[in-house]
Formats: structure tokens, C-alpha cells, sequence
């Protein structure tokens, strides 16, 4: 926290700045708005994006797969929506953490190691961000995701397996023999008709089969008689009804099936050996859901047996598997390997149905989500396919295992109120009046003398409490979860705490009211925040907060608030005191799903898509979006619910976003689907290219001068003119290319207008590679040609700004990507552009795509090259010594350029596996690819986003 402490002046400061606050403007309908009042919602929850601060050692998908959660040795769960990839829940829970579970319900069971604790699992509202209940003396058992959606928990202490319903209390005690648990002798079936485990001790004599009476809701016991065992238990497997159980065993030092205890099978309490004659060691043996099938897997080797007569249908060699799963009709067993290949067989005939994909990483696991879909995990991805057309249809990498926050100083307890706690760090012990103060407050963990007899007493849940003579007598509350840490000013006026989200709150020590939230991110981005909302900071830091609302969960970025919440004089005022704030809090944007969409290739020019607004009455327009087009609006008229878009399509892979605007002008999170379309007579579109690199510098010394500036606009041009042609994704390509001496105000301008040219369906990218620089602090980079001398008047005279750039790219029709390879770039453009409906509209209207400019670095920030950087240097000045320089990340490039190139060249960039390479993948990468490589040094990013949508740039290679 000593970094925060350092930078409370910087952030005084900059409190001095203002901003210009208006509404967004209603966006154009043609019928009424809807007479019913709008959807009144619990006030949301400020949430800053940050990640865990050590090692992530536990992860879990929620059923549906719109929730990851993870557990990290920094004591925290996080929750992230896999689709937008934001952070929406943090809690603090206590160390030796040994899994995560999910419910069908939102609830997630966190289980701790045994005999630490005695409450051994903790179960976790996601939906309200709350603890709701613990465990008590048994430890989870998980996951077996059918019996979660039956509102069941299973776990294990001592002589006993204990049933407990979905908030903790236990429902039936099973007695067992034995003290030790073992998981590998225990199994439970999907939907919890049974529970099976063996007796314990050696051999292993008898099975226990519990069957679930429904009806009273009870377990009933059968013992079955097992052969002699040779060897020990490698795991139980039950079918979902309970009626089948197979025990798989192993023997050490085994060299093949032959050698290895027999798989048993239990059907219909009979106990029957199954030959395997693998020529290597069975690694693991699996039983389909229906019980109908068992396949036995080793290092080399599949074989499928048939339940119901015991016949050995197939054995096939598998090059290396390392993973099998059956599907839940059993028809098909997915094979995963060592070198990454997914293997599809048909299960009655072992025909195989082919392989998934290209071999890329270890498949580490593999599960079924649904008949047609199946998920495979490796060390860093988890990736989704769907059967039917062997598409990779979601990518989601792992959450960082570090984030940029310096770690709280708490370890973590359980107390006997069911409430995750941390316990108080180490301090000098606290005066007897102290002490007796923080146990007025349920929870307190932190404590503070202030004046007049009074202490302030910090909570887990973030509030902050003065208590005076025994008696709490103001309360003040924050969402940033348990305080940690508390200060006084000298004149004990003021209190600044902080806490596990890792700010600094402003608190007014009197009357607990919190001020300001203050944030400061390791990347040097800085935030100010007051409790309704109003907030000052960096130019990129909109991204970094934003506002979390329950019913259902779902996270909405400041950005499209920015004109309303943007608010630096509030901020400046409520830490001078004044008790002055937003007139409203932040209200939720509407809400849309796809009800109905092409599951199947098209072979049409348009797909009809259908949409379900889950608030209709805040709803205003509907608008769908194309490969970053706007391919049709719809006004939501009454109370409609459900409308029907038209969407255009072209060749290939169509990425499809629809997002609903309200009365307001606020964005719904866009709903996002992929229609693969082969139309008859698909016109492709035209690629525009501008591509313009100054290495020479005549007016400048030879230290300024730069060494491959000229080749990166020649790489990018070959690079986007080389995708057009017959069987190509771009019909032609129109290139201008400006080098050096080429590169005059006129000319850039020139080929800057000749955009207005294109349809509204082609692509444009347009590249500037060379020196930036600012001819004031507080004004807008400039783009130095090669008649630009260091004098501020000749940067004024002969330098490109954005006003003169973007006037000319406001006549361009269709989608305009700028790649901007120059120092201080990110401010290059510096206006706000909010993605609302008044700027969906005014595309609209002037029937543009709109233009996204992709700057190499942030405003503040230096963009290198191999020699050196592209404007670390005084106007009238030298340019930077040697120690500034920074080798370049791809040969012959500057560090921007060559890593886009390099991620346009890598297979690992098409993240969901569509086989192109969508806009905001590329972003991504290449972001990534520059902060690693620069040690967060120069950081890519996107300066402008007009463009609503994202869109294939180019194939993905293979």
C-alpha cells in the first residue's frame, strides 16, 4: 500500500481537472415507448477489475458456462464472466482451499482441507455476494454436477457419509466402517439416485450400494460380495440411475492389461470380470451414463465393452491418450492425447468419426456439456466444440495468476456466525478500551483510536463504525470488503482506510461517511471514485471499474457512463468535505438473449435472428451488427418482448452482435453468435490500405533518426494487399504507400480522403509508423512527417493531428482500423468517445461503420524500436540515451508492429478457433504480446472505438 500512500498528491492534483457532463441522447424510434414502468433493480455494486496477487490453485466452471471461479493462494475465490471476461465477485475465504464447486443455482461450494477445520465447506451466494452458510463437521465431496441440480451436497467425516440440502443443513447420515476416507472408493450417481463406496481395509471384500428412495427421500442399503483383489482401487463409477457400478483397480509394477487386476462390473448385483488384454497399462476405465457401456483407456490403447452381455466390442491404438469421455447418450467416446488431437469414435462399432481441430496443447481433461458439445481443458485453455461441424466454439484462457495490486496483509478465519472472516493483522496489542470497542461491532477487525473517546471500528463486510463509550454511533458501509488497515489525518478529521480490493477509502472520521475511494494500479493508472458513481482518473482507466447488478449477475463498464459519471469536480469537492454527489445512482441497461438463430450453415444472403428482451419496458431500439456493420434496427414498440432481425450475410464465418439501447441511450452487453453462411452470391468486399512509415528525419540529429519505421508500413501493406485476389476473402485491394521524404501533410491527408471511396462493406487499415510527439502536456500527439523539424512551430506547421485525420476518416463508409506505431500515441486522440445510442445513431445516420484507432502505446508512454524509441526526445532538444533502448520484438520492426505481425502470423491468436482472425482477438494479442515484452513499459491501446461489433480481419492461419 506504500504506493497508493505515495501518489495521494498526484491524485490531489489532478482532482483540479474538469469535464464537460451531459446525458446521452435518446436514439430515434418510430412507435411509442412503452407505457410500463422500467424494471426496478437492487443498486448495483462498484467493482474494481483486478485479479488475484498469487498463485490461482483451484478453478471451476458453472454449468451453464457463464461463470468461472477461482481460488487463489492470496485467500480470495474470484467469479469472472467467461464471455466478457470481467471480475465480478471477489470473497475472502481462508487458506488450504482444496476445490470449488458449482450448484445449479449460482452457489458455489468452497471445500478446506480436513482435520484443519471444522467446518469444512463454505457455501457462497454468487448472485448476492454472500457467504450463506457453511458445512458443518464434513468434508465436501464434489463435484458431481447432477446431484448439485437436485439441491444436494454429499460429504464425509469419520464413520458417517452425511446428505446435506442446498443451504447446509444435513438431511441423512449414512454409518460407515471406517475412519478413513478415500475418494477413490466412493462414487455417486449424476442426479443422486445413488451412493456406492467398498468396505474398507484389505482385501476389499464388500461393496455398498445406498439407493435413494425419492419418495421418502431416504437411502437404502445393498452389500454385494466382491472377488479377491489383486491390486488396489483406482476409482468407482455408478451409472446415473444407480444400477450399474464399475471398479476399476490397478497392481503395481503392471506392464499391461494382462498383468492388471480385471475391471469388475456390478449389474444387477452381480459381480462379473471383464477380460482387457491391453498391450500397455490401463490408465483409466469409464462407464457411459446409462450404464450400457464401459471403455477402458491406456497409454496406447481404447477397448469398449457391451454392459448387458460383457462382449468385448473393439479395441483401437490411440496415439499417447491422455484423457476419454463418453457422451450422455453414449453414443460417442471423445479420446484426448498427449500432443493436443481430440479423437471422435462411434461406441457400438468403434468407427471413428474424425478428430477435432489441430494438435496445439496437451488435452489435460475432456467432458461432454451437452450431446453436441464438448469441452476440453489444457494448462492454459479451456476450449468448447461443438460435434456436429468439429467448430472450436469458445476459447477462454485461464485467468493471470497475478494481478497488479500489491496483497492485503490478512489471513483468514471462519467465526461461528457463518461468516467469512479475516482475521486482524499482526499489530501491537490493543489497549483494553480498544479492544472492548472492536467487539461492540459483529465482525470487527480493525481498530483505530479518533477523538473525544471514540474508536473507529473496521468490519469484514467494508464498513467502517464510530464507536464511543460501548455504543456504535455512525455506520458507513463500501463495497470493497474487509478493512484492513485504518488511518487518521493530525487533525482527526479524517480517516483512510484500506481494504481487500486493495483501495484507499477517504472516510470523514466523525460520521463514517465514506468520501472518495481512491485506486492506483501498478501500471501507473489511477482512479477516483465517490460512493454514487461520480469519478476522475487517468484517460484509460474506465476500463479498469465499473458497476456489477444482481438478478442476474452481469458486469457493464464505466465507458458508456463517462459522460454522466465522469465528474472530476465532485470527486475534487467530496475531498474537500462537501457532502455533494451524483443526483442518481448508476441504473442498469437493458438486457437481450438469442431466442432463436441459425444452428447450421447458411446457404442464403440473409439469416433471421430472433431476440428476447428481458426488460422491455427501459428498451428503446434494437440494433444488429455484422462483422462491425450495422446490418438492421428494430424500434421496440409497447411491450414487446421478442423481435426479429435481418442480417446480411458474406462467405464464411459471420460474427453477429445485437445490443439494445434504453430511453436513456445506455447499451445492453451485446449478445454474440457466429452464423457460418455460403450464400450464392456473396459480393466480397474491397480492402483499403494507407500505409505510411517516416524513418528519415532530415531537421533532427542522426540520434533521432529511426531504423525500420519505413519497413513497418511496407510490411503492413503486403500484409492486408496480399488477402485480396480470386479465392480470397477481398475482392481488390487499394494501397497507397508513403515512405520518408513521401510522407508530407498533403499526402497523408490525400490518401486519408480517398477513403471516402469505399462501400459500406469494405475494410480499410490505415498504419503510421514513426516519431509522435506532444507539443504541450495537456494537447493531443502529433504524427511528425519527414518535413517536420524539432521547433513547436514546425511541429504545428507541418505535423498530422487527429482533428485533420479524423475529419477526412468521417467520410469513409465502411470499417476503418487505425494501427498507430508512435510514442505517446494513446493520446493521439483524446476526445471521449462513449458507445451509446447517440453515437449508434449518428453512424447511422451517416451510414459509417465508424473507425477504431489502435495505438502502440498509452498517452504518457514511449513506443520502442530496436534502435531506440519513436519520440523520447525534447522538441527542441537531443534525443535519449542508449539506456532508453529496447530490442524490438520481432526482427526488423518496432516492438508495436512486429508484434502485430507476429499475431497475425500466429495460429494461437484465433482464441475461439473459428478459423479467422476477429478484430478483437488480434487486440488482445497483441497487447499482450507488447506489455510482456516490454515489462509493462509500453502498453497497446484502443485510443478510439467507434465501431459497435467485431469482425474477421483476415483467415486465421494454420
Amino acid at each position: 500500500m506504500r504506493r497508493i500512500a505515495s501518489r495521494l498528491p498526484v491524485f490531489l492534483a489532478l482532482f483540479a481537472l474538469s469535464s464537460a457532463c451531459s446525458r446521452p441522447a435518446v436514439p430515434e424510434s418510430s412507435c411509442a415507448p412503452p407505457k410500463r414502468a422500467a424494471r426496478v433493480s437492487d443498486p448495483p455494486q462498484q467493482f474494481i477489475q483486478t485479479s488475484h496477487w498469487a498463485a490461482v490453485n483451484n478453478l471451476a466452471y458453472s454449468d451453464d458456462g457463464r461463470f468461472l471461479a477461482s481460488y487463489g493462494a492470496d485467500s480470495a475465490v474470484r467469479v469472472w464472466d467467461v464471455e466478457q471476461r470481467h471480475a465480478l465477485r471477489i470473497f475472502l475465504v481462508r487458506r488450504d482451499i482444496t476445490g470449488l464447486s458449482w450448484d445449479g443455482n449460482s452457489r458455489l461450494l468452497v471445500e478446506r482441507q480436513a482435520p484443519l477445520y471444522r467446518e469444512h465447506g463454505v457455501l457462497l451466494d454468487v448472485s448476492h455476494g454472500e457467504a450463506t452458510a457453511t458445512i458443518g463437521d464434513h468434508q465436501p465431496v464434489m463435484p458431481w454436477r447432477g446431484l448439485q441440480s437436485h439441491e444436494r451436497w454429499v460429504g464425509h467425516r469419520g464413520q458417517s457419509i452425511a446428505v446435506f440440502d442446498k443451504i447446509g443443513n444435513k438431511r441423512r447420515s449414512i454409518p460407515l466402517p471406517c475412519r478413513t476416507f478415500d475418494p477413490r472408493r466412493f462414487a455417486i450417481a449424476p442426479g443422486g439416485a445413488a451412493i456406492t463406496t467398498t468396505e474398507c481395509g484389505e482385501p476389499f471384500d464388500t461393496l455398498r450400494i445406498f439407493r435413494r428412495n425419492a419418495a421418502e427421500d431416504t437411502y437404502e442399503e445393498k452389500r454385494v460380495p466382491l472377488p479377491e483383489l489383486d491390486g488396489f482401487i483406482r476409482a468407482l463409477r455408478i451409472s446415473q440411475k444407480g444400477d450399474v457400478v464399475l471398479i476399476d483397480s490397478g497392481k503395481d509394477g503392471s506392464r499391461s492389461g494382462k498383468d492388471a487386476p480385471p475391471i469388475m462390473l456390478v449389474d444387477k448385483d452381480t459381480v462379473t470380470p471383464l477380460d482387457d488384454a491391453s498391450k500397455s497399462i490401463r490408465r483409466e476405465a469409464l462407464l457411459s451414463l446409462d450404464g450400457a457401456w464401459i471403455a477402458a483407456r491406456s497409454d496406447h490403447e481404447i477397448t469398449v465393452w457391451r454392459t448387458h452381455d460383457r462382449a468385448r466390442m473393439w479395441s483401437i491404438e490411440t496415439p499417447y491418450a491422455s484423457t476419454a469421455a463418453f457422451a450422455p447418450s453414449g453414443r460417442e467416446i471423445a479420446v484426448g492425447t498427449n500432443s493436443g488431437r481430440i479423437l471422435l469414435f462411434d461406441v457400438a462399432s468403434g468407427r471413428a468419426l474424425g478428430e477435432l481441430g489441430h494438435p496445439v496443447r496437451r488435452a489435460e481433461s475432456i467432458r461432454f456439456s451437452e450431446e453436441d458439445r464438448l469441452v476440453v481443458e489444457t494448462d492454459r485453455f479451456t476450449n468448447e466444440w461443438t460435434l456436429s461441424d468439429g467448430r472450436l466454439v469458445d476459447r477462454q484462457e485461464k485467468p493471470d495468476t497475478h494481478s497488479h495490486t500489491d496483497p492485503p496483509s490478512m489471513p483468514v478465519r471462519m467465526n461461528s456466525h457463518r461468516r467469512v472472516e479475516p482475521k486482524a493483522p499482526e499489530s501491537p496489542p490493543l489497549s483494553a478500551a480498544a479492544e472492548a470497542a472492536r467487539s461492540v461491532v459483529p465482525g470487527g477487525i480493525t481498530v483505530a483510536p479518533a477523538s473525544d473517546d471514540a474508536f473507529l471500528v473496521g468490519d469484514v463486510d467494508g464498513a467502517l463504525h464510530v464507536v464511543r463509550h460501548g455504543h456504535i454511533e455512525h455506520s458507513g458501509t463500501s463495497d470493497g470488503l474487509a478493512i484492513s488497515k485504518i488511518e487518521l489525518s493530525p487533525s482527526g478529521k479524517i480517516a483512510a482506510t484500506i481494504s481487500l480490493d486493495g483501495a484507499v477509502r477517504i472516510w470523514d472520521a466523525k460520521n463514517a461517511t465514506m468520501r472518495v475511494m481512491l485506486y492506483d494500479f501498478e501500471d501507473d493508472e489511477w482512479l477516483a471514485a465517490t460512493p454514487r458513481g461520480a469519478y476522475a482518473g487517468t484517460l484509460e482507466v474506465a476500463s479498469r471499474i465499473g458497476w456489477v447488478f444482481d438478478k442476474p449477475l452481469e458486469f457493464f463498464a464505466a465507458e458508456q457512463y463517462l459522460r454522466s459519471y465522469h465528474i472530476p469536480h465532485i470527486v475534487r469537492r467530496r475531498l474537500a468535505g462537501e457532502s455533494i454527489d451524483v443526483d442518481t445512482l448508476v441504473s442498469r441497461p437493458p438486457r437481450l438473449t438469442i431466442a432463436s438463430a441459425p444452428t447450421n450453415a447458411v446457404a442464403a444472403n440473409e439469416a433471421r435472428v430472433s431476440v428476447s428482451l428481458e426488460d422491455a419496458a427501459s428498451a428503446r431500439t434494437i440494433r444488429a451488427y455484422a462483422e462491425g456493420r450495422l446490418v438492421d434496427t428494430k424500434p421496440v414498440c409497447g411491450d414487446a418482448k421478442a423481435l426479429e432481425l435481418a442480417v446480411p450475410l458474406v462467405t464464411g464465418v459471420n460474427r453477429v452482435g445485437i445490443v439494445a439501447f434504453d430511453e436513456r441511450g445506455y447499451a445492453s452487453n451485446p449478445a454474440w453468435l457466429d452464423i457460418i453462411a455460403e450464400p450464392p452470391k456473396a459480393a466480397r468486399p474491397d480492402v483499403w490500405v494507407v500505409a505510411v512509415g517516416v524513418s528519415k528525419y532530415p531537421k533532427f540529429p542522426p540520434d533521432a533518426q529511426l531504423d525500420v519505421a519505413d519497413d513497418d508500413a511496407e510490411a503492413i501493406s503486403s500484409t492486408f494487399s496480399q488477402l485480396a485476389g480470386p479465392d480470397k476473402p477481398f475482392g481488390n485491394a487499394h494501397v497507397t504507400l508513403l515512405r520518408d521524404e513521401e510522407v508530407t501533410a498533403k499526402s497523408v491527408l490525400g490518401a486519408l480522403q480517398s477513403l471516402e471511396k469505399m462501400s459500406a462493406n469494405d475494410l480499410a487499415i490505415v498504419s503510421f509508423a514513426g516519431h509522435g510527439a506532444k507539443p504541450a502536456e495537456d494537447a493531443d500527439m502529433m504524427f511528425l512527417t519527414g518535413q517536420t523539424g524539432p521547433k513547436k512551430a514546425e511541429v504545428l506547421s507541418t505535423a498530422i493531428g487527429w482533428t485533420a485525420v479524423g475529419d477526412r476518416l468521417a467520410k469513409a463508409r465502411g470499417r476503418v482500423v487505425v494501427f498507430l506505431d508512435a510514442c505517446h500515441s494513446g493520446h493521439f486522440s483524446r476526445e471521449a468517445v462513449v458507445p451509446n445510442a447517440s453515437l449508434a445513431s449518428a453512424l447511422a445516420r451517416a451510414e459509417r461503420a465508424g473507425v477504431l484507432v489502435f495505438a502502440a502505446s498509452k498517452g504518457r508512454q514511449l513506443s520502442y524500436e530496436m534502435a531506440g524509441s519513436r519520440g523520447a526526445f525534447d522538441l527542441e532538444g537531443t534525443p535519449p540515451s542508449p539506456t532508453d533502448a529496447k530490442p524490438a520484438i520481432a526482427g526488423g520492426h518496432g516492438m508495436f508492429t512486429g508484434a502485430l505481425l507476429e499475431s497475425l502470423r500466429a495460429p494461437s491468436t484465433d482464441r475461439n478457433g473459428d478459423r479467422t482472425l476477429q478484430l478483437s482477438e488480434i487486440l488482445d494479442d497483441v497487447a499482450r504480446r507488447v506489455t510482456e515484452a516490454t515489462d509493462g513499459k509500453q502498453t497497446p491501446w484502443v485510443t478510439r472505438r467507434e465501431l459497435f461489433g467485431d469482425f474477421a480481419l483476415m483467415p486465421a492461419p494454420r
